[in-house]
């Protein structure tokens, strides 16, 4: 492998086209002059052309500005796209940087230090930190003392990305880091019937195709607020149906005015309190064919993990012990707000019954599985007077 060196910076051969297209028209003159020319030894250094020169020529391009950008939203998907977005530009800015993930909520200042600085494996890293809102003050103080020794400094090591879900849980560490130099990126959640509607047209716009104002609303009234699915049913139609513009009667291949409700969706209404849409939910989930006892599984399931984020806050089992994913035990741990040990219990004693019902074809099965959404939806506070 042959190197040529201008002052401390290397290039080596191989990688003459990327430096053509990324510094200046002098740099690349004087690149390629030398690169005709036998190197010295490059004495062991290792150094990343693209990050070296750009380093020399005063700028880093492509990647918005700011090397610590903040994503702080509630809605998962349009908050992931955004990540997305900064971590393909930053790699357009870093492309031999090393990917390092980091969890705030379990990470150290020291984790988070040795994933800014450079590494055997690379020069240059690019640092996504996900669950910002858990961080605790520590990663928070090495995370602002980062954002202020490159404040000055114009070419940082590494890019990092942090996520957080848009709660006023961690808001002070974030606008300590954004006072010290983080970039912002706020994003809004689509509450609005219209913001949504929106969404859906910018969708199907971004792919250079059109859809009709009905087609657009029966997405959004069928689907609600889930961002993630909006735009996955968007992608499809767009590539399934190439006419423009997309017709309510296409949307309809797809959806109905009466979505399919499976067990999870019956349990989760449920636990929101709402027995009367709970009860439906469950009507209409046995009107579409879907087996009573996938749904009292799917209830079990949901009461099972309850149960055992209710054991880890109280300290009776480890997380590790409670064998469930983090994403599982942390909307576990959210259901389970206001519940008590007695109303748990309670649950789990309708859902065996419930579950012997339709087993055994008892007398009304249909009757013992409202009588278990009821009892879910009511926190276990139930009496035989209410049955």
């Amino acid at each position: 492998m042959f190197f040529s060196r201008i002052g401390n910076v290397f290039f080596h051969q191989d990688q003459a086209k990327v430096c053509t297209a990324l510094v200046r028209p002098l740099q690349v003159a004087l690149a390629l002059a030398v690169l005709s020319v036998s190197a010295p030894s490059c004495r062991g250094r290792k150094m990343s052309l693209f990050v070296q020169v750009c380093r020399n020529s005063g700028s880093m391009p492509h990647m918005p500005q700011g090397f610590v950008h903040i994503v702080s939203g509630e809605d998962d998907y349009l908050s992931g796209q955004r990540v997305q977005e900064l971590k393909t530009a930053a790699f357009r800015t870093l492309p031999e940087a090393e990917i390092i993930e980091l969890d705030a909520a379990t990470c150290t200042a020291f984790d988070f230090d040795q994933a800014v600085s450079p590494s055997l494996l690379s020069d240059a890293s690019i640092v996504l930190m996900s669950h910002g809102e858990n961080m605790d003050e520590e990663v928070g103080t090495a995370l602002v003392e980062y954002c202020q020794r490159f404040r000055k400094e114009s070419n940082p090591v590494s890019i990092v990305i942090v996520r957080h879900n848009g709660s006023t849980k961690g808001s002070g560490i974030i606008k300590r880091a954004q006072k010290a130099g983080a970039v912002l990126d706020p994003i809004e959640s689509l509450k609005k019937p219209d913001s949504r509607k929106n969404f859906v047209l910018h969708c199907c716009e971004k792919r250079k195709r059109r859809i009709t104002p009905d087609a657009a609303q029966l997405i959004v009234d069928v689907l609600t607020d889930k961002t993630g699915e909006i735009a996955a049913l968007c992608e499809q139609l767009c590539d399934d149906f190439p006419q423009d513009p997309i017709s309510r009667n296409q949307v309809e291949t797809y959806l109905s005015a009466d979505p399919r409700v499976t067990g999870f969706n019956v349990a989760d209404r449920a636990i929101s309190g709402d027995v009367a849409q709970a009860v439906l939910g469950l009507r209409s989930s046995l009107a579409q064919g879907v087996d009573p006892l996938a749904i009292i599984g799917a209830i079990a399931m949901k009461i099972r993990a309850m149960a055992k984020a209710s054991a880890v806050d109280r300290g009776t089992i480890t997380p590790a012990e409670a064998r469930m994913a983090p994403w599982q035990l942390r909307n576990a741990r959210k259901d389970v707000r206001g519940w008590t040990s007695q109303g748990l219990g309670k649950c789990i004693q309708t859902a065996a019954w419930a579950d012997e019902q339709c087993k055994s074809s008892g007398t009304d099965p249909l009757y013992a599985m409202e009588i278990l959404v009821e009892t879910l939806a009511k926190k276990g506070r139930i009496s035989a007077s209410d049955r």
